[in-house]
């Protein structure tokens, strides 16, 4: 089996940083036919693709986290761009919901798409299983993004061209959320039986950092999920083999600095040593020597963790958030805290912690909320035990509908925080229902909403309208095609 050597994160040519995917001028070397000779082209467009991926976390972390309850803002350091966020009273200007870095990451996949089949054409010693992995990979880091676009915007452009010539029109109106889910669906349904397994890789580095089958089905699993398509997210969560839960005394080495842990299904992998890459999300949540922390785990997500949780009162200390300073120490920290100890902070060259797009127990409470909202609350509850009996604490056994939704959403909030998923979570669960679930995403805004704005944000978080983002305005200036999301209209 040919391997070629493969760079995660290195960005192997120079991609314009410019304001905005509209305005994007033509990588002028990469679509030229001349371009695409070899194997080793594709792997190289791939790299990049995989490398500008971590320009959306900073975004994501703002749109998954800083509006579902379980941060608070750092009174003393928080910006007031984050404390749009907070108070729920964001508007078009806001520098934190620009779409742009997404649009720059799907136009790299689309390249790669529509110009590796000359490379395959011109290759003889390219083999179809590495080119259908590598499409299957682009295809699937273009699903992954247009995804995120629809939790966040709802409806958005949606663009399957390269942007390749400057006569190229890219003013574009928006396509309707369904239409988009449909077509990710669609085209990972096309592509899952040719993506890699596992095995085909030779590091841990690259078994959990490239897109492989169990990382498709994962995102099939959450699309459906989103969809309400729950039969299809449960035969999706079925089809994810060969991965195992890490005990709960050693939760913390799923982010500890090596990462790509035994349940660990797709990371964004970081590595200093090697590339001089870190993650940035340590700059927002940890209590750096720069002290230029914004935000700290709140009050409700603390109240979360009680008994012996193991995700929080590991055997060595304190796991998932630091007691002391309310930072989220999972990122932070290189080792579990503990007070009156030798504490063992990350440096800025140690801040290098992989973002999990999905790990196993994402998969049993997918499983678990799928089989709730079909009133198979046996199977819910299994699933949903399956984790907690990993965190350590009791099993669940409520089978009202809505509460045990409301602790399917808890336990996420205790496994997952600070990994981009909360406000996802809380409008998935909440619109399915709104007349009896709008508590669910009640409570989580008003709890970081600055008292003299809850007034407002109590009318405002009633109309579903207002649960997507505002587009940015410089997007409305450039594609006169693009019409305000409604509630900001």
């Amino acid at each position: 089996m040919k391997h070629i050597k493969f760079f995660l994160i290195p960005i192997v040519f120079a991609f314009t940083g410019c304001s905005d995917f509209l305005s994007l001028e033509p990588q002028d070397e990469l679509i030229r036919e001349e371009y695409w000779k070899t194997e080793g082209d594709v792997v190289a467009v791939l790299g990049a693709t995989y490398g500008r991926m971590a320009s959306l976390l900073d975004e994501l972390y703002y749109w998954s986290e800083l509006r579902g309850g379980l941060i608070s803002p750092d009174e003393k350091r928080v910006s007031p761009t984050s404390l749009e966020f907070f108070d729920y009273n964001l508007n078009e200007y806001n520098d934190k919901i620009r779409w742009d870095d997404f649009y720059v990451v799907i136009n790299l996949a689309n390249t790669l798409i529509k110009y590796a089949p000359l490379a395959k054409e011109n290759d003889q010693t390219f083999s179809d299983q590495a080119y259908n992995g590598y499409l299957a990979e682009a295809y699937y880091i273009r699903s992954l993004c247009y995804f995120y676009l629809v939790k966040a915007f709802r409806d958005v452009p949606f663009i399957l061209e390269p942007y390749a010539t400057d006569g190229q029109d890219f003013s574009i109106e928006k396509s309707d959320e369904k239409e988009i889910l449909n077509q990710l669906i669609t085209d990972l349904n096309g592509i899952v039986d040719q993506a890699f397994e596992a095995d085909y890789f030779l590091t841990m580095d690259e078994k959990k950092g490239r897109v492989t089958r169990n990382a498709v089905y994962a995102l099939l699993a959450d699309l459906y999920l989103w969809n309400d398509e729950y039969a299809s997210c449960i035969e999706a969560c079925d089809q994810i083999s060969d991965i195992y839960m890490v005990s709960g005394e050693n939760y913390f080495s799923i982010f500890a600095q090596d990462g790509n842990s035994l349940e660990s299904i797709f990371e964004l992998q970081f590595d200093y040593d090697q590339y001089e890459t870190t993650n940035n999300l340590y700059e927002l949540t940890s209590n750096n020597t720069r002290a230029d922390r914004e935000f700290i785990v709140s009050e409700f997500l603390t109240g979360l963790f009680v008994g012996k949780d193991l995700r929080q009162f590991s055997p060595d200390g304190d796991a998932t958030f630091n007691s002391s300073n309310l930072s989220i120490w999972k990122y932070e920290g290189n080792a579990p805290y503990e007070e009156n100890s030798i504490v063992v902070h990350r440096t800025r060259e140690t801040s290098d912690a992989n973002w999990i797009f999905y790990r196993l127990p994402d998969i049993h409470l997918m499983k678990a909320e799928a089989y709730a909202e079909t009133d198979n609350f046996s199977r819910s509850l299994e699933e949903l035990n399956m984790v907690r009996d990993r965190a350590g604490i009791d099993k669940y056994l409520d089978t009202d509908k809505k509460k045990l939704l409301e602790e399917i959403l808890d336990e996420r909030a205790r496994e997952f925080v600070g990994e981009g998923k909360r406000w996802f979570d809380l409008v998935r669960v909440s619109r399915r229902d709104i007349s009896n679930r709008l508590s669910f995403i009640y409570e989580a805004v008003i709890a970081n909403v600055n008292p003299q704005s809850r007034t407002a944000a109590a009318t405002k978080i009633k109309d579903m309208d207002s649960w997507f983002l505002p587009v940015y305005y410089d997007e409305l200036l450039l594609n006169r095609q693009l019409e305000q999301n409604p509630f900001y209209d």
